[in-house]
């Protein structure tokens, strides 16, 4: 019997046991096809070819408008009821193919869950992502300069100089105007996210399925994370601290419970709802493997002239994704002294740095009780993608987002306008290495006053590098690797990375192994290491030279 075989058999198996299907016990695979399928046909489809119970939707439940094709209409979700990741005596990535072979889906992508990797936690305040993992990674916080210095990272990007310079003409100061949509944990309650700062009536909970985003603090994962990167986007300034763009508008997204992300699903229906609700920039302060899904939703945003951040990753190494996609800005972490962030992922796929270590923001944690009252530094790329997706509301209101698409040449978009001009006015300094920290420390004052001219030189990569697609994940593979014991003999992974049907579990192993380099013991995957699946094994074997 195959493992594919006994893995249906057990599926078969656990849906038949008595109370095998609670509402939190579901496995859903990400289902892309070459046009948009309908969901109770797929369903049909895969029930009738693998004898299992599932249920398939739109992966995101408003169907799209007129004015917003493509995105995620070929997309669908299949939910394997009684089923979790961490049940399967196999791979999840061989049940999700033999459900791309029973449905005829382009690509089939498990959700792992934010709980596939576990980290031990620590009761250390003002960590975000994987808490104190590796040892070294966090900085003491003893040395927070927040209570004496609350707007020095503003200060480190220029960006209340900017808040004075005069607006082009029809442009608008601080942001105002500009709708900045986050998928993050939603928001709790405190006083640095202040009434008119917030619009909910855009917002959605992508995790409890409904209106609002509030975030309930009840979870393990990164309670209030969405709270602080919030506040650090467009906190007025009346209150201790402020956001880099004070005046802008923040639409809050809940769509994950941990920012390190193994089910990217919720985050690209976020992004998908941003699009078509009026983003005009977007800040993922997430990250984790490839999504084929995210990278649609991605694509779709850009084309429509969305500005699309995200974090570089924290204490892994490598830019983890959606910020290692080519078409996405990358930004990774700096210090007050213009140096490296310790924590901070860096690499060829990082654009621009910004303030990462003790950036002060709202600290609404359950490390202090939950106080809607402090405010304290925190650590990690999610604070500098924060600061650098208000600098970029900044700039969409200076010049105003009408003039700034008027003035885009064939084949520019308004992401590779800005990215442009972020790189070329952007603070060299000699402590951050430009080919793994970007072009420097974000200059939102000298990124003002440039103009709107084409920037001359450091633009997002050209129109055949985002076709490509797949550049992003060989040049994880070069960095980390997956041909380790696990497939030792077998051809070099790289010759599958040509086929974007294993893109996602690629990643995942290439992910792995690069954690294991790293000596991160206290990573504890709940199921064992994942093992490369049979399926993806034949398709290396059958590309001999890799």
């Amino acid at each position: 019997m195959t493992e594919r075989e006994r893995l249906l058999d057990q599926v078969r198996s656990l849906q038949r046991a008595p109370g095998a299907a609670p509402s939190r016990r579901t496995l859903r695979v990400v289902l892309e096809f070459d046009a948009a399928q309908p969901p109770a046909a797929v369903a049909a489809r895969l029930r009738l070819a693998l004898g299992i119970e599932v249920e398939v939707a739109p992966l995101l439940a408003d169907p799209p408008s007129r004015a917003a094709p493509g995105g995620l209409d070929r997309f669908l979700a299949a939910s394997i009821p009684g089923v979790r990741v961490a049940d399967l005596a196999g791979s999840p990535f061989e049940l999700a193919y033999a459900m791309a072979d029973a449905s005829g889906a382009v690509t089939a992508e498990p959700e792992t869950g934010a709980g596939f990797y576990v980290v031990r936690e620590s009761a250390e305040p003002g960590l975000e992502g994987l808490d104190a993992f590796p040892p070294g990674c966090w900085v003491d916080q003893a040395g927070d300069p927040t209570p004496a210095l609350p707007y020095w990272a503003l200060d480190a990007i220029r960006a209340r100089a900017a808040w004075e310079t005069a607006p082009a003409a029809g442009g608008r100061a601080r942001g105002e105007g500009i709708s900045v949509f986050q998928p993050d944990t939603g928001v709790a309650d405190h006083v640095e996210i202040e009434p008119g700062m917030l619009d909910l009536g855009r917002a959605h909970d992508f995790v409890a399925d409904r209106p609002g985003a509030t975030d309930p603090m009840n979870y393990g994962g990164n309670p209030g994370h969405g709270t602080g990167t919030a506040s650090v986007v467009a906190s007025r300034i009346a209150g201790i601290m402020a956001g880099s763009a004070p005046l802008a508008t923040l639409v809050p997204l809940r769509a994950v419970e941990s920012v390190v992300v193994f089910d990217h699903g919720r985050v690209a229906a976020a992004v998908e709802h941003a699009r078509r609700n009026g983003a005009e920039v977007i800040t993922m302060s997430l990250g984790g493997p490839w999504s084929s899904a995210l990278r649609a939703a991605i694509d779709a945003a850009i084309r429509d002239g969305v500005i699309v951040l995200a974090a570089a990753g924290n204490c892994v190494g490598f830019v983890v994704w959606p910020a290692r996609y080519e078409e996405v800005i990358a930004v990774a972490g700096s210090n007050r002294a213009d140096r490296p962030w310790k924590g901070s992922c860096r690499g060829e796929a990082v654009d621009i740095s910004a303030p990462g270590e003790f950036v002060p923001r709202a600290n609404r944690s359950p490390a202090n009780g939950g106080s809607p009252e402090s405010v304290a530094g925190g650590q990690g790329t999610s604070f500098a993608v924060a600061l650098t997706a208000g600098v970029a509301a900044l700039w969409l209101a200076h010049h105003g987002p009408d003039a700034i698409r008027r003035s885009l040449g064939p084949g520019e978009t308004v992401q590779s306008r800005f990215v442009g001009l972020l790189r070329a006015s952007a603070r060299r300094v000699p402590g951050l290495d430009p080919d793994e920290f970007g072009a420097g420390v974000v200059d939102a004052a000298g990124l003002l006053g440039r103009g709107l001219g084409p920037a001359a030189l450091e633009e997002m990569p050209g129109p055949a590098a985002v076709a490509d697609g797949l550049r992003s994940l060989r040049s994880l593979l070069a960095e980390s690797p997956v041909a380790a014991p696990m497939l030792e003999g077998v051809p070099a992974p790289a010759a599958a990375a040509a086929d974007r049907r294993f893109a996602a579990e690629l990643s995942h192993l290439a992910m792995q192994a690069g954690l294991a380099r790293q000596g991160a013991a206290q990573l504890e995957a709940t199921t064992g290491a994942l093992a490369p699946s049979p399926t993806l094994l034949a398709a290396m074997a059958a590309r001999p030279g890799g």
